[in-house]
């Protein structure tokens, strides 16, 4: 997502106010909601003794969140959200250090929707009852980290030496960049490849719920689980309309808000639904109706902590 000015953007006339109080708060409030669930997640697996490495990476992945909504809040605070002309009106530095949030907030996006991706595909893959259901999710995560490695290599390589992608604009920086066209293609091919991978993880857990005999409440919960999904997906394609905007070039910096927001949507629900997959042992603990027999209903699979629905035992299960 690089940044260019053009003289074209010192004569836009402004009649919408500045975006930057409004994506701190959705940070702020995202950090929050997150925290509360991996919160929620570890406490869960703590006390019913399960608590292991992979518990430990999403704690890892909500503090590089937090990295993330520093980064953002930071970034506001310099310029994104704001109107390009008025930011350059307080000087090239707002603008460098805004360019500067920026670059960190797209390599910091993608590894976090990389580990989302492949974390939702190591659950499917608890419970595939066909080798077909396993070679796709195996795909899927092969799929996942070249995308996710191709965009962060771009990433940092767009421009040479790396911290002229942040002060280009400075008459004393010496450096050269990529076509800033080029990276909003390759936002597009990411964008591309996320929206396929929801759409198969949406898919397949109504596939592969025909082996199982899951009870009505916990079914639900299967289902609210898909359905954030989808919002996920949802959030996703709006941030497709919002890259397009942006490659217009009219006014980065506040196009790039719209960027970020529902970025941070959609790598939100991510962590969210990783919070709340392990919930199930704990409400079993604390005597929730229709969870009582939640051990019969899990796959047990050596106490993975990416497990994603409490199902029954299955019908058949032919690997």
């Amino acid at each position: 997502m690089s940044v260019s000015t053009t003289p074209a953007m010192t004569t836009m006339v402004m009649a919408t106010p500045s975006k930057a109080p409004e994506i701190i708060a959705v940070g702020i409030t995202f950090l929050v909601i997150n925290t509360l669930s991996i919160g929620t997640r570890t406490y869960s697996q703590i006390v019913t003794k399960k608590f292991n490495f992979n518990d430990v990476g999403m704690l890892i992945v909500l503090a590089v969140f937090g990295c993330l909504v520093a980064f953002l809040i930071l970034g506001a605070n310099s310029g994104i959200g704001k109107h390009t002309p008025d930011v350059l009106k307080s000087g090239i530095q707002n603008v460098s250090d805004s360019l500067k949030w920026i670059f960190f907030l797209e390599f910091f996006y993608v590894f976090l929707t990389t580990v989302m991706k492949a974390s939702i595909a190591t659950t499917f893959l608890q419970w595939a009852t066909t080798r077909v259901q396993k070679w796709i999710l195996w795909g899927s995560i092969v799929v996942d980290f070249a995308i996710g490695g191709v965009v962060s290599v771009y990433t940092v390589v767009q421009c040479t030496p790396i911290s002229f992608s942040w002060e280009r604009l400075d008459p004393a920086a010496k450096g050269m960049c990529r076509d800033p066209n080029e990276i909003i293609k390759v936002g597009y091919a990411l964008c591309f490849v996320t929206v396929t991978l929801d759409i198969l993880f949406l898919v397949l857990p109504f596939v592969m719920l025909r082996h199982y005999k899951p009870s009505p409440r916990i079914k639900m919960c299967v289902y609210g689980i898909i359905f954030i999904g989808v919002l996920a997906s949802i959030a996703n394609f709006i941030r497709i309309a919002a890259l397009s905007k942006l490659g217009t070039y009219k006014d980065p910096l506040y196009d790039a808000a719209d960027v970020f927001l529902w970025s941070f949507l959609e790598v939100s629900l991510g962590i969210t639904v990783a919070g709340i997959l392990e919930l199930a042992p704990l409400m079993q603990r604390l005597g929730v109706k229709g969870f009582e027999n939640v051990g019969n209903n899990f796959v047990d699979i050596d106490d993975d902590t990416h497990r994603l629905v409490v199902i029954g035992k299955p019908k058949s299960f032919d690997s």
